[in-house]
């Protein structure tokens, strides 16, 4: 095995994280961009566009207040539910697209103008979901999930499973740390 294929896999190991009674969250393909900064979030309202919910019986207005920054950023505000396509009056806004048809780029997230429709899932105890921090339509950050749960598959296991995907992509080296104990 490569070197580079000992790293990736490596890489793709610590980003492997367990929850309460056997939950298993992989995030992937992780990106944040040069322009990157933690000042994105300091400005209210924080903005979540979301596509679909993760679960029947879940919305999408209720998924965006389950979205909640790691806990070096003090405590930030809920985020507020922004409808696909409505241009909300906020240039930075976390864009999350559950069970997609097809595999999405960070960018189909940050320019779509209308709802990204969804698959059935894959399975009853799992869903997969995109996420891009986007400016206007430029990607900040992104990354994708899947999310496979061994307890309940209600709205508990929704929130565990978004602050994994929010501390990995947004969390400091030191939480990120403390997650993976």
């Amino acid at each position: 095995m490569t070197a580079f294929r000992s790293a990736a896999l490596i890489a793709l190991i610590a980003l492997t994280g367990c929850g309460e009674d056997g939950d298993r969250f992989t995030v992937t393909l992780v990106n944040r961009d040069m322009s990157y900064d933690r000042s994105y979030f300091t400005d209210d309202p924080l903005v979540a566009e979301i596509h679909n919910a993760p679960f029947d019986g879940l919305t999408p207005e209720d998924t965006a207040t389950l979205l909640r920054l790691p806990q070096s950023y003090g405590d930030p505000s809920a985020f507020a539910y922004a409808a696909p396509g409505q241009n909300p009056p906020v240039k930075v806004r976390l864009t999350i697209a559950f069970n997609s048809r097809a595999p999405l780029s960070a960018q189909d997230l940050c320019t779509a103008t209308t709802p990204l429709g969804a698959s059935t899932p894959l399975d009853v105890d799992r869903f997969m979901a995109d996420m891009a921090l986007c400016r206007d339509d430029v990607v900040i950050a992104s990354a994708s999930m899947i999310a496979k749960t061994g307890a309940d598959r209600g709205p508990a296991f929704a929130a565990r499973s978004l602050q994994h995907l929010m501390l990995v992509t947004f969390g400091n080296h030191a939480e990120r740390a403390q997650w993976e104990r």
